[in-house]
């Protein structure tokens, strides 16, 4: 069966530019912005007609967990994590905008990360590389009210999560000046109740733009793009130490690479309420860790390093979380994504993603690729036993510890 792929745009715009109303400039092409001599997002190479397998030119590629000594004689949990470097391919951005409203606060400025699951750990190790590669100072948020307030981005701006995002906004009231990274927005009234002229409001996609800006706020609300799409090298941490908390998860996502790693092509589909279709899956790839505002920044570089370490181990990529999706055309995989219950990643790639000949958006699973791969997904289920199942044994337990943390 043919699969259904939306492909939108032929054109590459320059990533980044400031995007204050909707309309007022069309995206350039990628000759004019060279000839300007400004950065342009880089392609990843390939056609986008000729979607192709290719073969797998590193099959050590995998996570490995060892422990070792330390100096004072505990045992310390380490996981090396293995990359073909030449994979990575990094976005090239133009931050102007960013960069205008980030020199704007006075240093130290607090930056809070948004707390979430591994892929809010890449969006938070992607933007505290970004500040220490610009040379922004910074410190991290320690519980107590700040005047200068950077909120990490991510998906936490929804109805569905209101009971983690309410404090922020008591948060917020005290303070001089706030600026939101490029986050998406929906059903969140409270949040526009409340920004004024004090704030900067970075959105990632045009509809939580467009959401924002039919509030009618004091706030100047930019449209932007993902912080993820900043990820750079440092990312690419291969060997990192794994936290009592996060044993189980490294575990967990070792032993599924290993039962499927033989193949060239890995389903890593969402479980949790986002989810549209509720497809089968390998592994829900971004709910392997868990942070919360106070995730050190060890925690965020190892969460970062296991995502781009696991996609690495294939060559083509089907999900609906979008940072699974970011990190595979980072990784320069071959990328199959569908959208969320809410359009954040129809939105994000009709943004920042439409052009790269390595992705695409599909309207269904793509079953037709890799011999089949899908077929393993769709074996009959057991019969449940009236308890808890593995993944949810899981993630309930990632999700206890995380609150300890």
């Amino acid at each position: 069966m043919d699969v259904n792929i939306k492909k939108i745009g032929v054109s590459e715009t320059l990533i980044g530019k400031e995007n204050t109303m909707i309309g007022d400039e069309e995206g350039k092409s990628k000759q004019a912005v060279a000839a300007e001599g400004l950065p342009t997002i880089k392609g990843m190479p390939g056609d986008a007609n000729q979607f192709s397998m290719k073969k797998n030119s590193c099959p050590e590629r995998a996570l490995s967990e060892r422990s070792a000594g330390t100096a004072d004689g505990d045992e310390k949990n380490l996981v090396n994590l293995t990359f073909n470097f030449k994979h990575f391919s990094p976005f090239l951005m133009d931050n102007s905008v960013l960069l205008e409203e980030l020199h704007g606060l006075p240093s130290p400025f607090t930056y809070v990360p948004n707390p979430g699951n591994t892929g809010d750990m890449l969006i938070a190790k992607s933007t505290i590389d970004f500040f220490d590669a610009k040379g922004l100072e910074y410190k991290m948020f320690d519980g107590k009210p700040a005047d200068f307030i950077v909120y990490g981005g991510g998906g936490i701006w929804l109805s569905a999560y209101r009971g983690s995002w309410l404090k922020w906004l008591n948060l917020f009231k005290s303070a001089k000046k706030v600026i939101i990274l490029p986050s998406s927005f929906w059903n969140c009234d409270e949040l526009i109740n409340v920004l004024d002229e004090r704030f900067v409001v970075f959105c990632r996609e045009e509809k939580s733009y467009k959401y924002l800006l039919d509030g009618k706020t004091k706030a100047k609300i930019i449209l932007d793009h993902d912080m993820a799409f900043r990820c750079s090298k440092n990312a690419l941490c291969n060997k990192i130490t794994a936290t009592e908390q996060d044993k189980a998860a490294f575990a967990h996502v070792l032993d599924k690479v290993e039962k499927i790693k033989g193949s060239k092509v890995a389903y890593f589909m969402r479980t949790d309420c986002e989810s549209a279709k509720h497809f089968g899956t390998d592994l829900d790839l971004s709910s392997c860790m868990h942070g919360s505002e106070f995730t050190t920044k060890e925690r965020m570089s190892s969460g970062a390093a296991v995502m781009l370490s696991t996609v690495d181990n294939f060559d083509v990529i089907v999900t609906d979380r979008l940072h699974v999706a970011i990190a595979s055309a980072l990784m320069g995989k071959q990328v199959y994504m569908l959208d969320n219950s809410y359009g954040k990643l129809s939105g994000v790639y009709k943004h920042s993603m439409y052009h790269l000949p390595n992705v695409r958006l599909c309207d269904e699973i793509p079953k037709n690729i890799g011999n089949n791969c899908y077929s393993r997904l769709e074996e009959k289920p057991k019969a449940s036993t009236g308890k808890p199942s593995e993944r949810k044994r899981f993630e309930l337990k990632s999700k206890r510890l995380a609150r300890k943390a």
